[in-house]
């Protein structure tokens, strides 16, 4: 609910004396109260347009019957001082001041797609679903998976000009369509930099390209040969100026973006990548990251199904987020895109050692979103307790930040529910050998329109 500056200062206008401890303990018929001391713990509009009482508090009887009144909560906020900053205001007036300002909680989408190599017009119309669907989850960010937009599989159609061609028409596409108004969006795709070609994820916000961040490290494991077509980006930390085709400018008004190992700084939390293998990778990102205050880890994976895997992929995402804090969003492919492998999806999204949400390893929808909403609080509480890690992020170098007007979180979202961890049900292997084998030959068959059994 909005509350103007007007009714915060009505809410007040009645406070304009000093109030000690037992007159506030004679008034607890009017309402519940709330103490709340120290100023940088209120918001701005707190100690900036309302009249905050000041009753002097040396008592610790006093203290402790204060602390009573305080709403469980909201004890997070609680510390005392020798003087005590007490706010008198009925609940709902408590409320109206703490959240103007206070937007904390983050809803945020991963998607699984089953997206075909080469096949532009499909991918595209998966990926807007998806954004779609995340937009109608009350989410304000969403990200998918590796090389979404062209399909991972495509080989050698990497050294086509064509290819990354068709990859920035459908990237136009997605960026002026209107269900990306008003929400951070990031898609995988190819992109030829100084003539040499990345795996990249594209970050963009209202038709504005914000980054292009290049995979770091590359896969050459089991059946993966990211290496034939793509280069990992080995100058970390650094970025350089990209120069934007003429048909993204056009629509754009932007003739370079950011291009390199880099971090996006919202106004309320920063945002870091991983892709793929670089979660696998003893030299992972998001440890530095994560030191340097980037509390959302987002990873869009191309991860193929092997038997077992699936116990991998849940510990690293869950020590990941254990060891260093913060959400990890984790979007992986489904389906079999052209390829011997098969994409089994479980994207899910993590917290602080935590799977929140998860979607389906085995399956025959070709869009999936998943969504969770977090608290950003539970971050920056987690990681604070790790007095070793404090240390370390205090000398911890700095990821070039791009800034932008935007926030993922609302004002007014203190009674917005966040998720809790869930249990992962995993399969059998008989469950798994029976499902995979199984999903691929659908995948398959409706690939090539097959009316049969091969």
């Amino acid at each position: 609910m909005p509350y103007s500056t007007a009714t915060i200062e009505r809410s007040f206008s009645t406070l304009k004396t000093r109030k000690t401890m037992a007159e506030i303990n004679n008034d607890r018929k009017q309402g519940p109260y709330t103490i709340v001391s120290m100023h940088q713990y209120l918001p701005r509009s707190v100690h900036g347009q309302s009249r905050i009482l000041h009753a002097p508090c040396n008592n610790m009887d006093d203290k402790k019957k204060a602390c009573r009144k305080i709403l469980p909560e909201h004890r997070r906020i609680w510390k005392w001082g020798a003087n005590v900053t007490v706010a008198v205001s009925t609940l709902q007036s408590y409320v109206a001041l703490y959240s103007l300002e206070m937007g904390r909680k983050v809803t945020v989408a991963v998607c699984t797609l089953n997206q075909w190599a080469l096949d532009f017009d499909g991918n595209l119309q998966r990926i807007l679903q998806s954004i779609q669907e995340a937009k109608e989850a009350g989410a304000s960010f969403r990200s998918g998976p590796e090389l979404e937009i062209c399909g991972y599989s495509c080989e050698d159609h990497f050294y086509e000009s064509d290819t990354l061609l068709h990859c920035w028409e459908v990237l136009l596409e997605i960026l002026i369509s209107p269900i990306c108004k008003d929400m951070l969006v990031d898609v995988g795709m190819p992109v030829m930099h100084k003539n040499v070609t990345y795996n990249c994820r594209v970050v963009f916000l209202n038709r504005k390209l914000l980054l292009i961040r290049p995979k770091l490290r590359l896969c050459d494991d089991g059946n993966y040969r990211e290496t034939r077509w793509m280069t990992a980006w080995t100058k970390e930390r650094t970025i350089e100026e990209y120069y934007l085709p003429r048909m993204i400018s056009t629509y754009t008004g932007q003739s370079l973006v950011p291009f390199g190992d880099a971090v996006i700084a919202t106004k309320d939390t920063c945002i870091g990548y991983e892709i793929c293998e670089e979660l696998w990778n003893p030299l992972s990102a998001h440890v530095p990251m994560s030191l340097d205050g980037v509390e959302l880890i987002v990873n869009g994976t191309g991860s193929y199904m092997e038997l077992r895997k699936a116990y991998t992929v849940v510990d690293l995402i869950k020590s990941a987020t254990m060891k260093s804090g913060g959400c990890y969003m984790f979007s992986n492919l489904r389906g079999c895109d052209g390829q011997r492998v098969y994409f089994n999806g479980c994207s899910s999204i993590a917290l602080n050692g935590g799977i929140l949400n998860r979607s389906q390893q085995f399956a025959l929808q070709e869009v999936e979103v998943v969504v969770a909403t977090i608290d950003l609080e539970d971050i920056r509480t987690y990681r604070n307790v790790f007095r070793s890690r404090t240390l370390a992020a205090a000398s911890s170098p700095s990821y070039p930040r791009v800034t932008i007007d935007f926030a993922l979180s609302c004002d007014g979202d203190m009674k917005l529910p966040s998720y809790e961890p869930i249990e992962w049900n995993y399969h059998s292997p008989e469950q798994e050998i029976a499902l995979g084998p199984a999903c691929w030959l659908w995948d398959y068959l409706r690939y090539f329109t097959g009316m049969g059994i091969i």
